[in-house]
């Protein structure tokens, strides 16, 4: 079974599992081709981590996709994508990272890809980042995520609950390889070499024919030995996805983070829908009817292969292990297992923005503040407690979770530079401190006074440049990642 080791390269005379037709570079461009003599190998990084899988997975065929080209190890998300995207077209069904991304504006781009792979039946391991900041892929649902255990030798490895760090898998980092001239060496411990192990065993699992076609918690239950749960604070598996949404309101479905391949609006359209492409995710919208919802609910459980999100609390018991699943019942949980992750301040410099206006109208230009900050390299998080936030890529306030300690939570956990609240609950919701308001209504043309922002409901990309300008000198203070996207991607040694 083949392997795509995406890194720094691999050293064929090291590695003699390496497929020579399979030596491949990445180029800045976009373009895989075969590496020459010219893209050298700087570092041993990704030699030794493909050493590792074939010490534990000796009969594996391993793929090289060369990413770096410094010995820095660092690289342009799109170099990143470009390698993802060879592995789903060519169907490659075990994709090994020991690198990732630390850097919010990032996240939208890997998603799709690895929501993308998921869906294609194709398993990625990644390594954490041993900073214990939130990693991508390694942190997403769907994803098999490592971090090192260092008390842990050889291939041993253990399942654990995820917490804050959204990684459950910690394994041995510890391997004993041998040198060119045959001298033992030991493996520092790092996340980087402790993915290996995971993607060794993850082989063998799916060298066994039983498994062929399982989606990836089905391999998880394998690997974990018991019944466990892959779910995530945020459900990155779902792209491309069958709609279900009775009520044909309260969605904003052109704010969704995923794709919609179709919609449908009774059960029996449902179960059609999915037995045409039983792989494709299901996100399901309470309809008003317990009778409905209950059964759309059992329909995608008996007929699903990969997984659904149901937009409410589970209306009855979920029982199949064997799919991805998300709920806000699981996502409420999670947030009260896990405890807060700031004591009382956000982090230095953070740019606090209040979003008011009606429905729609303040989402949409809460997502395009986002949009614009990101783009020029500003990490940024929308918190809103509107209903079904979490399908419009914000961080989703929970009832019983008090606004401020929530936003600084998020913060941290996405190393965020700006925070934007969106709120429907001002009764429930204390308004928070923030610095500028932004307050959407009806008007012809955008004003500011001081902190304040008046913005019109349908606002221009100029007008939404507007404010990112007015937002950044309200303060004169610089919240910008200096290293910039063409620094994002780094190994997790």
């Amino acid at each position: 079974m083949r392997i795509a080791v995406i890194d720094g390269g691999i050293e064929p005379v090291l590695c003699p599992n390496l497929l020579s037709e399979f030596d491949l570079y990445v180029q800045e461009d976009g373009r895989v081709i075969k590496r020459t003599e010219s893209e050298r190998i700087l570092t041993d990084h990704g030699t030794v981590s493909a050493r590792i899988i074939c010490l534990y997975a000796p009969k594996a065929e391993l793929c090289s996709l060369k990413v770096f080209d410094r010995e820095k190890l660092q690289v342009s998300v799109s170099r990143l994508l470009a390698a993802l995207a060879w592995c789903y077209q060519q169907k490659i069904p075990l994709i090994h990272m020991s690198l990732g991304s630390t850097l919010w504006m990032d996240y939208a781009p890997i998603r799709r890809i690895a929501a993308r792979l998921v869906q294609n039946g194709q398993i990625l391991v990644a390594a954490h980042s041993n900073n214990s900041i939130y990693t991508m892929p390694a942190c997403f649902m769907g994803v098999l995520g490592v971090v090192t255990d260092k008390t842990y030798q050889k291939n041993e490895y253990h399942i654990v609950e995820a917490g804050w760090r959204q990684v459950q898998i910690q394994a041995s980092s510890r391997h004993i390889l041998v040198t060119e001239d045959g001298q033992p060496f030991e493996t520092q411990v790092s996340n980087s070499y402790a993915a290996p192990v995971v993607t060794a065993k993850v082989h063998e699992i799916l060298s066994d024919p039983e498994m062929d076609g399982k989606p990836v918690s089905a391999v998880y239950q394998k690997l974990a030995g018991q019944e466990s749960n892959l779910f995530r604070m945020r459900p990155d598996f779902i792209e491309d996805a069958v709609l279900f949404h009775g009520k044909r309101e309260g969605l904003w479905p052109e704010l969704c983070f995923f794709s919609i391949t179709e919609r449908v609006d009774d059960p029996d359209s449902l179960v059609v829908a999915i037995d045409r492409n039983p792989y494709m995710p299901v996100v399901s919208i309470p309809s008003g009817s317990r009778e409905t919802d209950g059964r759309v609910f059992r329909i995608c459980q008996e007929r699903c292969r990969l997984g659904f999100l149901y937009a409410g609390k589970a209306p009855v018991e979920f029982v199949n292990r064997d799919l991805l699943f998300w709920d806000e019942g699981q996502y409420c949980e999670t947030f009260r297992h896990v405890g807060h992750k700031m004591e009382g301040v956000f982090p230095e410099d953070t740019a606090r923005l209040l979003v008011e206006g009606e429905g729609c109208f303040s989402l949409q230009a809460a997502v395009k503040i986002q949009q614009e900050f990101q783009e020029h390299g500003y990490p940024c998080v929308i918190v809103s407690d509107y209903p079904y936030a979490y399908l419009y890529d914000m961080e989703y306030l929970p009832d019983d979770a008090e606004t401020e300690r929530f936003a600084m939570d998020m913060a941290a956990l996405r190393q965020a530079s700006v925070m934007i609240y969106c709120l429907k609950n001002k009764v429930r919701n204390k308004e928070p401190k923030y610095d500028l308001k932004v307050s959407v209504e009806k008007r012809v043309e955008m004003e500011t006074a001081g902190a304040q922002i008046y913005l019109p409901e349908m606002q221009t990309h100029g007008e939404i440049k507007r404010v990112y300008q007015y937002v950044l000198s309200y303060e004169e203070k610089d919240y910008s990642n200096d290293e910039g996207l063409t620094q994002s991607f780094q190994s997790n040694p």
